[in-house]
């Protein structure tokens, strides 16, 4: 984009990979995960053989617990474990610090995006660009895989998580004398509607995927499946009881590891992973050493390669909210978004199906959280306008 004589770009770099083998994606982000770790930990090649029993930083005693446990966890379905990749790794190159005062720091003086946001005190919102949209599928709609089961059902179920410690992002609300009466054999929420960032974006799947106008709950292509716990949440995506999982907590192990157990008969199951989308809210907490964490909040999807096109699908529909705030597009001038034809004509409008029925992500922010979570004193989610580190540890 252009400001006066000056051009701007927003390039994000990073390593590809098929989306046929989704199992050497995630080792792929397990590799880079690792390098963010080496540099927030001080990690060198020289003190990595000590780690995670001696850092250069204080770390709460549960942290470190933690952290130990999951260093100790086989990445994926392989015998290698984080703490022997974390070795070989940081062993080989360094940290991500290191490869880039190597590499790029005489030509491009590292700031702003290419740090590492370990304050929480600037923007985390950030969008990716579309990149060229125009581009057909080659398909109406999808052919096979858990969007063609939703759009045969005609309705997505999403896995709620409520309680006290949610408001903003998850409100149940009792409908008084209401019965929502459901014409197919499904999920019923009698009674009930939900409110909450996580709510709305549910009904953004379902507008961007049905073109949808009802509002909390009666809309009959929505289905909220209460669950008690993340935990809960996560075996329901394993179980493909729902279609995705709202406020999501991001995390390593969720992204990294699978499950693999044998059954009392001695057979080997291999175990499940996660997809996520990007943060939509970062909850941030100040640990007893002074620390900030800031805990990232999204969607889940299930992790299989065949789900591959849900797990796009839900991407891009958080990320269209965050991108019509950062172009001043509203509920009120939907119209203005792009159209998208990446997923198939049939989706060509699900940008501005979405916008036109929750609003962007300021408005989404200022109708649920604002009340509770002040946009402005948190900073961190607030969008990322000032170039401030958007690098994130998840460990």
């Amino acid at each position: 984009y252009k400001v006066g004589t000056k051009h701007f770009s927003k390039e994000p770099l990073a390593m590809v990979t098929r989306d046929s083998d989704l199992e050497w994606s995630i080792f792929c982000t397990a590799v880079l995960e690792i390098l963010f770790v080496a540099e927030k930990y001080n990690l060198t090649r020289d003190n990595v053989d000590a780690f995670p029993l001696t850092t250069t930083i204080t770390m709460e005693e549960e942290e470190l617990a933690s952290i130990a446990t999951l260093v100790n966890n086989n990445v994926l379905s392989t015998n290698t474990t984080l703490l022997s990749m974390i070795m070989r790794v940081v062993k080989s190159v360094g940290s991500y610090k290191d490869i880039y005062e190597k590499h790029l720091q005489s030509i491009i003086p590292r700031q702003g995006l290419d740090n590492i946001n370990t304050k929480g005190d600037t923007g985390m919102i950030f969008t990716l660009p579309f990149g060229n949209i125009d581009v057909e599928s080659g398909r109406p709609e999808p052919a096979s895989g858990i969007m063609k089961s939703i759009l045969d059902r005609r309705h997505v179920i999403c896995g709620i998580m409520g309680g006290t410690h949610r408001k903003g992002l998850a409100t149940k609300i009792e409908l008084s004398d209401t019965t929502i009466t459901n014409t197919t054999n499904r999920t019923t929420n009698t009674g009930i509607a939900w409110a909450g960032m996580d709510a709305d974006y549910c009904r953004a799947l379902s507008a961007s995927l049905f073109h949808t106008t009802n509002i909390f709950d009666m809309d009959e292509t929505v289905i909220f499946k209460e669950v008690m716990t993340e935990d809960e949440g996560f075996q329901f995506l394993k179980d493909k009881t729902i279609d995705v999982l709202l406020g999501a907590t991001v995390d390593m192990k969720r992204t990294l590891f699978v499950d693999n157990h044998k059954n009392e008969e001695g057979t080997l199951h291999k175990g499940h992973f996660f997809d996520f989308t990007f943060p939509y809210f970062y909850n941030k907490t100040i640990l007893k050493s002074g620390e900030t964490r800031a805990t990232p909040i999204s969607l889940a999807t299930h992790g299989s390669t065949n789900v591959r096109e849900w797990q796009d699908f839900c991407k891009w529909v958080v990320m269209c909210t965050i991108y019509a705030e950062e172009e001043g597009i509203t509920g009120g001038t939907y119209y203005e978004m792009p159209e998208v034809h990446v997923f198939g004509s049939t989706f060509k409008d699900m940008f501005r199906r979405v916008i036109e029925k929750v609003g962007n992500y300021g408005e989404i922010y200022s109708t649920h959280m604002e009340p509770y979570v002040s946009r402005e004193d948190t900073k961190i989610n607030k969008l990322n306008e000032n170039d401030g580190p958007q690098h994130f540890v998840l460990f």
